[in-house]
C-alpha cells in the first residue's frame, strides 16, 4: 500500500486534520520523542487505498543567518553586512528544530508522495518549501514534481480537508522567493543597525533596563516604523497648544410640559473670538426678551437613516475589536484565535479578506448556531429572511482565505478559558451580524431660530434594529423628540447661555489605533503585526499603560536621533514601500535580486548617514541619558 507523508504547520493541526479525514478509532498514533506525535490511517484517495502519515513542524524549521565568521560583531564593518557579495548568508536547521528535521527524514524515507498542509499564507508557503527541501534530501522520488502537492484549505473541517485533497495544487515559488528576500533584508538590516547602535551606546551612556539586561539596541525594519508611530503621537501631544473657544447653548421645553428640557446645539458650533460670541449672545438675548422667552420651531426635517451592517471580519479588524472591547493585546488575540482554529471552532484567523466567496454555504454555517441560547432567536430571524440577507462585500481579498467565521458551535458548557469564550463570541456575533440586515430608523432634525442665530437638535427613532440585536460592539442610541415639535410650533426658552471650552490634544495611541495605522501604512502583515508590537515593548522602547502606548526614553531617543541624522527609517512609509516591492516578487512582476539590491542600497545610505553623524547621535542621547 502506498504511503503518503502529510505535513501540517503545528501538532494540533496535524491531529485535527487526521480526525477530520478518519474516524478516531481508525487512527494509529505514534509518539516521536516527547514532543511530537505522528498519526497514521488508511484513506481512499482517487479510488485507491493509501496509508496517510500525518506529521507536523512548529512554524519555520529553518533559520537564516550569516556564515559563522560574520556572526562575530567585530568581524567586519557594519556596512559590509548590507552587501551580499561581502557577507554571505545561509539557511540552517537550529538545534532546537533538529528533532523535527530527523522526524521528517525518517517519515519521508518510506513515502512515495508528499502533501504539504502548511498554513495558506506567505509564511506557510515558505515553511512548506523548507519541509520539501528536507524531505527531498532523504527521498529522491520527492524531487519529481508530480509527487509533491500543496493542500490549500481555510478551515480544519472534514469538508475543507476533503476538498483540499480533491484540489491539490503546487507550491507557489514566487511567494517563497518573496519571503526569502524579506528574511534576508530583515537579517542584514537588523544586524547592521543593531551592531552600530549598540556599539555606539556602549561605554558612552548609562541606560537603565529592567533586570540589569545588557544594553542591546535592536533594530527591526518593521519594529522601527511601529515605534515611530507611537513617538509621533507623543510629539503631536507635546506640541499641541490648546485654544479657548466660545459657544451658545439653548435649552427649550414644550409649552405643554416645562419639566422635559431639550438642549440645542448652535449651528455655528463655536467661535474662537470671545468678543464676537458675546455680541451674538447679546443680540439673541435681546430677541428673547422681546418675545417673552418664547420662539418658534423654524424647520423640521425627517429623513430615513440606515446603519450598515459590518463587513466580514479580517485579522486586523479582529485584533482592533478585541483590543477595544476586551483590552486584549493583539498578541493574545492571535494566540487565542489560532488555538480556536486548531481545535476546529473558527476558520483560519490570518486573512486580509473581507469578502465571502460565493462558494461558501453561509446558511449552513448560520444554522450551526441555532441551538446557542445567546443568539438562538436571532438565527431564526436571519433564516426567515435569508433570501435578502447576503453579507456586505468588503474591498479586500488576499485570494488565500475567506473572512474569519465560526465553523463549529461552541461547547454546550462553554469554553473553560474566558479568553477563548470572548474571542469565539466576538467572531460568531460578527459573522451573524454580517449575515443579517441593516438597522433602519428615522432621524428628525429640529431647528429653532433666536434672532438671526439657528440652533438644532437631533432625534432618532429606530424602526428595525437589524444586526444590532446580535452585535453589542456598536451602539445606535434612540432619542425620541416630542411629536408636538412641528414647524411653526411655539416653544418655551428655558435658558440661553454663553459657554467656553478648549480644544484638546489627541490621546496617546491605543492598540486599536496603532493596528489601524500599521494596516494603513502596510507595516508588517496580518501575520506579524502583533509580533512587532510585542517586540517594541519587550525591548523597552514603548510601554503600555491601560490600553495606551507611550514611548520610553530609549524609544524616544532612537527616533529623535534617526530624524536628526536624516535617516528616516522610523517613518511609516519606509517599510510600506519595501512591502510594495516585495509583493511584486510574489506577483511575478519583479525579480527578487532586484528588490534585494534596491532595499539594501537604501539601508546602506541611511547607515552611512548615522556613521558620519555620531556627534549628532551623542547630542540627542545626552538629553535622555547620563554619560558614563
Amino acid at each position: 500500500m502506498k504511503r503518503i507523508l502529510n505535513v501540517a504547520e503545528k501538532p494540533s493541526a496535524a491531529r485535527e486534520l487526521s480526525y477530520a479525514l478518519a474516524t478516531k478509532q481508525n487512527i494509529r498514533v505514534r509518539e516521536v520523542g516527547s514532543r511530537l506525535k505522528v498519526y497514521e490511517f488508511e484513506f481512499d484517495l482517487n479510488r485507491e487505498r493509501v496509508t496517510m502519515i500525518f506529521s507536523s513542524v512548529a512554524g519555520h524549521i529553518k533559520a537564516l543567518d550569516f556564515h559563522e565568521y560574520y556572526r562575530c560583531w567585530d568581524s567586519c564593518d557594519q556596512l559590509a553586512l548590507l552587501d551580499p557579495s561581502k557577507t554571505p548568508v545561509k539557511e540552517y536547521v537550529p538545534e532546537d528544530k533538529k528533532f523535527l528535521e530527523n522526524s521528517l527524514k525518517n517519515e519521508a524515507r518510506s513515502c512515495c508522495k508528499l502533501f504539504l498542509w502548511l498554513d495558506c499564507d506567505s509564511e506557510g508557503e515558505k515553511i512548506a518549501y523548507e519541509v520539501l527541501d528536507i524531505c527531498q534530501q532523504e527521498n529522491r522520488s520527492l524531487r519529481i514534481p508530480s509527487n509533491v502537492k500543496r493542500a490549500r484549505f481555510s478551515a480544519i473541517t472534514a469538508q475543507d480537508a476533503r476538498k483540499a485533497l480533491q484540489n491539490l495544487t503546487t507550491l507557489h515559488y514566487p511567494t517563497v522567493s518573496m519571503v526569502s528576500t524579506r528574511q534576508e533584508i530583515d537579517l542584514r538590516a537588523g544586524a547592521a543597525f543593531t551592531r552600530f547602535l549598540t556599539k555606539f551606546i556602549q561605554n558612552r551612556f548609562r541606560i537603565p533596563l529592567k533586570g540589569d539586561k545588557n544594553v542591546i539596541l535592536s533594530y527591526g525594519p518593521c519594529q522601527f516604523p511601529t515605534l515611530g508611530l507611537v513617538v509621533d503621537r507623543l510629539l503631536t501631544i507635546r506640541a499641541f497648544q490648546p485654544r479657548l473657544f466660545y459657544y451658545l447653548e439653548l435649552t427649550i421645553s414644550c409649552e405643554s410640559s416645562y419639566a422635559e428640557k431639550y438642549v440645542l446645539t448652535w449651528d455655528r458650533k463655536h467661535l474662537f473670538d470671545r468678543y464676537c460670541c458675546a455680541l451674538l449672545y447679546e443680540l439673541c438675548y435681546s430677541s428673547l426678551l422681546r418675545n417673552n422667552f418664547h420662539t418658534t420651531i423654524s424647520d423640521v426635517k425627517k429623513t430615513s437613516k440606515t446603519r450598515r451592517r459590518p463587513f466580514p471580519l479580517d485579522t486586523v479588524e479582529l485584533q482592533r475589536l478585541a483590543s477595544r472591547e476586551f483590552n486584549f493585546s493583539s498578541d493574545k488575540t492571535m494566540k487565542v484565535a489560532e488555538s480556536l482554529y486548531s481545535e476546529g471552532y473558527i476558520s483560519y484567523p490570518r486573512t486580509e479578506t473581507n469578502i465571502f466567496p460565493s462558494t461558501i454555504d453561509l446558511s449552513k454555517l448560520v444554522l450551526l448556531q441555532q441551538n446557542d441560547p445567546r443568539w438562538q432567536g436571532f438565527v431564526q430571524k436571519i433564516m426567515e429572511c435569508w433570501s435578502h440577507c447576503s453579507p456586505r462585500q468588503g474591498t479586500k481579498d488576499d485570494k488565500a482565505h475567506p473572512p474569519i467565521h465560526p465553523i463549529k458551535a461552541a461547547p454546550k458548557r462553554g469554553f473553560k478559558d474566558k479568553e477563548f469564550e470572548a474571542i469565539y463570541e466576538l467572531v460568531t456575533r460578527r459573522f451573524l451580524a454580517c449575515c443579517s440586515i441593516d438597522a433602519k430608523g428615522y432621524e428628525t432634525i429640529i431647528t429653532v431660530k433666536v434672532g438671526f442665530e439657528s440652533f438644532h437638535i437631533h432625534g432618532l427613532s429606530i424602526e428595525e434594529a437589524g444586526y444590532l440585536q446580535v452585535y453589542p460592539y456598536e451602539h445606535w442610541s434612540e432619542r425620541v423628540l416630542p411629536t408636538e415639535f412641528e414647524e411653526g410650533t411655539s416653544v418655551h426658552v428655558v435658558s440661553l447661555m454663553m459657554k467656553e471650552g478648549s480644544t484638546s490634544a489627541p490621546k496617546p495611541l491605543s492598540e486599536s489605533d496603532l493596528l489601524g495605522l500599521m494596516d494603513k501604512y502596510g507595516i508588517g502583515t496580518d501575520a506579524t503585526m502583533a509580533e512587532h508590537i510585542r517586540k517594541i515593548q519587550n525591548r523597552e522602547y514603548v510601554t503600555k499603560q491601560g490600553n495606551f502606548f507611550y514611548p520610553m526614553a530609549l524609544g524616544l531617543a532612537l527616533v529623535e536621533a534617526f530624524e536628526a541624522c536624516e535617516a528616516y527609517l522610523a517613518r511609516p512609509t519606509s517599510r510600506s514601500e519595501q512591502e510594495r516591492d516585495l509583493r511584486q516578487i510574489s506577483q511575478g512582476s519583479r525579480d527578487a535580486s532586484d528588490v534585494l539590491y534596491s532595499a539594501l542600497s537604501a539601508f546602506t545610505c541611511n547607515l552611512q548617514k548615522l556613521q558620519t553623524a555620531k556627534n549628532v547621535l551623542h547630542q540627542v542621547f545626552s538629553v535622555h541619558f547620563d554619560s558614563i
